[in-house]
């Protein structure tokens, strides 16, 4: 029988140990190849490991919660606020106003009595002394016609509608003191109201004034008996205090003002033509004493009282709490009213309310300014 050969199982495996050993070899050798960091593959961009001492810083930005940060609010600054100047200033005041009392012609009310509101009302104030120791009123303004209802129109005289009539006024008055004294109308723009049918109304009175053919409007600028001072400034009085001042007309008439520090306006406190109503008493930055010679004439009435307005004369000028001396005149080629100070100048008032008294030689030593 013929015997078969049966390898030994040792050699069995020592084949499986050579298989295996060839495979761990592949193994090892792709491993390698996937490791290499000379490889420039895109695999080796992905996959190479980072060298930590060569890489470049990271920076990272914090990161903010909005839950847990409250923003600051948006503050925006509002425009700058800018006051344009006044464009219409009152033509006897020289204070802004609106512009229909800026061109309108003053009007002259003639009173012998006035109620603290009407002589507030009025934008300037003139008050001439007559027989049996009474005084006139005259009201000038350009916004104050309203109340013309309400006034009692008295007569006037020559010489203060004369005065009305230097600041550019229309005097209104009813009759005269003599029938027999020649009118004032060819002198200066009046008004007499014994003489129309006027109804006792503002629409009236102008219309009135309208067909009389009187300039009811102001065309450029009028010319008055002295200078306003520069907006903004004051003019400087170099002169005695007056902080109470009172104007005598007659033995028993006077009026007097008291100066009001914190106002920087004289206050008029009492005078005969002034009625108190209740109403603020009426307040002036100016004053303005003029005197005159004073003559007296006989009327089929009496005895009239005339002021001399041709000849010129000297006065004060008190105002800010202090009196100057002052001279007055008329201008030989216009007939008008001008004031001139101690050296001669043009006077320089401050912008406001002026009260203007008109009174004789007789009672300058009456005169109190202290």
């Amino acid at each position: 029988m013929k015997k078969t050969f049966a390898p030994p199982y040792s050699l069995f495996f020592f084949l499986a140990l050579a298989v295996l050993t060839v495979v761990l070899l592949i193994s090892c050798e792709l491993g390698s190849l996937v490791q290499d960091p000379q490889a420039t593959d895109v695999t080796d961009t992905v996959y190479r490991p980072i060298d930590e001492t060569t890489a470049p810083a990271v920076t990272t930005e914090p990161q903010t919660t909005a839950l847990a940060t409250t923003a600051a609010p948006i503050t925006t600054l509002p425009p700058p606020v800018t006051t344009a100047p006044p464009s219409h200033y009152h033509p006897l005041t020289g204070l802004p106003c609106p512009s229909e009392a800026a061109i309108a012609r003053p009007i002259a009310f003639c009173v012998r009595q006035a109620t603290a509101t009407e002589v507030s009302a009025a934008d300037l104030v003139i008050e001439a002394p007559t027989e049996a120791s009474a005084t006139r009123l005259s009201l000038l303004g350009t916004a104050h016609a309203s109340s013309f209802g309400k006034l009692t129109i008295a007569s006037t005289r020559p010489y203060l509608a004369a005065l009305s009539h230097d600041f550019f006024g229309i005097s209104v008055y009813h009759g005269t003191s003599d029938n027999g004294y020649p009118s004032t109308d060819f002198l200066y723009d009046t008004l007499d109201l014994s003489a129309t049918d006027i109804q006792r109304s503002e629409s009236a009175l102008r219309t009135a004034i309208t067909s009389r053919g009187y300039q009811s409007t102001i065309v450029g600028a009028i010319t008055l008996p002295y200078r306003l001072s520069s907006l903004g400034e004051s003019a400087a009085l170099q002169g005695n205090g007056a902080s109470y001042v009172s104007v005598s007309f007659h033995d028993a008439s006077a009026t007097a003002f008291t100066y009001d520090a914190a106002k920087n306006a004289y206050t008029m406190r009492s005078g005969t033509a002034l009625t108190l109503d209740g109403g603020e008493l009426p307040t002036f930055s100016n004053i303005l004493i003029l005197f005159h010679d004073a003559t007296e004439r006989v009327t089929k009435d009496g005895i009239e009282l005339t002021l001399d307005t041709s000849l010129g004369g000297y006065g004060y000028y008190v105002s800010a709490g202090s009196a100057v001396p002052i001279s007055w005149r008329r201008d030989p080629a216009t007939s008008s009213l001008r004031l001139t100070d101690e050296s001669g100048a043009p006077l320089t008032v401050n912008r406001g309310k002026t009260y203007v008294g008109m009174t004789t030689y007789a009672y300058r030593d009456e005169l109190i300014l202290n």
